[in-house]
């Protein structure tokens, strides 16, 4: 299941009251990350967030690269929780406030979009190319900015409206995928 070195991560998509979980494979060297996969070659997907980590636990303990079940503390493990339908709806206020929130959403959705077969059906361009530049300077880190700099990003209406179109498109396959697979009722 897992190759040495890699490790798991969890997200969550928050959809009404029901959240679904999930696990990203991340991948050693040149390998790319995965969404971890069912015996149908679907997403493994959890209902339940103690469930999701008893799972990563385990693989850990399967896995774990020093042998040291430990080496996880899962019960410190934060598993961000993604409410799409208040992102889409709220765009603009997260890009103001929570960039991290947003970037992070984006990341997510571009790691499971692709797992459920469902096509983007989006295309960004190079308006979308910046605006992920501009929420990853937004993260401040350490070395990908001039010392001392600090980096709050402007967004134009173009860029707002692009980030919500990419936004709501994967809500959109999320949505559909969950419903084809009976988790949530079409409304």
């Amino acid at each position: 299941m897992l190759k040495t070195g890699e490790w798991v991560s969890a997200s969550a998509f928050k959809f009404g009251p029901n959240t679904f979980w999930w696990l990203l494979v991340n991948g050693v060297d040149e390998q790319p990350d995965r969404v971890l996969l069912g015996e149908d070659s679907l997403p493994r997907l959890w209902v339940d967030e103690r469930a999701v980590r008893e799972q990563i636990d385990e693989l850990d303990r399967m896995y774990g690269s020093d042998g040291d079940a430990d080496n996880n503390e899962i019960d410190e493990y934060e598993i961000e929780v993604f409410d799409l339908e208040e992102l889409v709806k709220n765009t603009n206020y997260f890009l103001h406030v929570d960039s991290e929130y947003v970037i992070g959403a984006w990341n997510a959705l571009d790691d499971f979009v692709p797992s459920i077969s469902q096509p983007w059906g989006f295309e960004g361009g190079k308006v979308l190319e910046r605006c992920y530049d501009k929420l990853f300077y937004s993260l401040n880190i350490e070395g990908s900015l001039p010392e001392g700099v600090m980096y709050r990003p402007s967004w134009s209406q173009e860029e707002v409206r692009k980030i919500h179109q990419l936004l709501s498109a994967g809500r959109t396959r999320i949505r559909a995928f969950l419903v084809q697979e009976g988790y949530l009722v079409d409304d």
